[in-house]
């Protein structure tokens, strides 16, 4: 099995706490951000839906199709917003108590998330052989990639810090006549 490695402090100098903070914190506001940013979205798109079938210029049956599957599509991404926003909540929970517990389904995801990245680059990067375009796409998708690999890496190591102060405390502080 392949060990991942751990870092000690982030680039900037601080603790594996600080970093790991910034970035659940910037997880939260952002996915909190997306989430208000979805639904205005959507209560704009569905608006000029209803206005169109309102108007009656438009074939009414295909507008009701379209905005039902558009329902369906936003109700999905609402759900998956909703999680995300819980489980960086978790995230900064745990960093803050230390419970390396409500960290791991942050560090699974953004795992999962990583080595699914890595693939989606590595295929863009196999099109932009025949695309120029899709090259600079490659770029700057590999560029998000290190970034947040390089995130996952400092959440993991403080992590697994905290999973083995965990162990440690847990070995020391045995209950009487174990």
């Amino acid at each position: 099995m392949v060990s991942i490695p751990r870092l000690k402090q982030s680039f900037c100098g601080c603790t594996l706490e600080t970093s790991s903070l910034i970035i659940a914190w910037l997880g939260v506001l952002g996915t909190a951000f997306q989430l208000l940013l979805g639904a205005c979205l959507f209560g704009v798109i569905y608006d000029s839906f209803r206005d169109e079938v309102k108007r009656g210029e438009a074939d009414t049956e295909k507008i009701e199709t379209i905005m039902f599957a558009f329902r369906i599509i936003a109700s999905v991404v609402f759900v998956i917003y909703t999680a995300s926003l819980a489980i960086d909540t978790m995230l900064l929970v745990g960093i803050y108590k230390r419970n390396h517990c409500l960290m791991t389904p942050w560090v699974i995801l953004s795992g999962v998330g990583c080595s699914f990245g890595i693939l989606a680059t590595f295929i863009t990067l196999l099109s932009a052989f025949s695309d120029a375009t899709l090259l600079l796409v490659a770029i700057l998708q590999g560029l998000g990639l290190a970034f947040g690999i390089y995130c996952f890496l400092l959440v993991y190591s403080y992590y697994s810090q905290v999973k083995e102060e965990r162990l440690i405390n847990d070995a020391r502080f045995k209950p009487l006549g174990a």
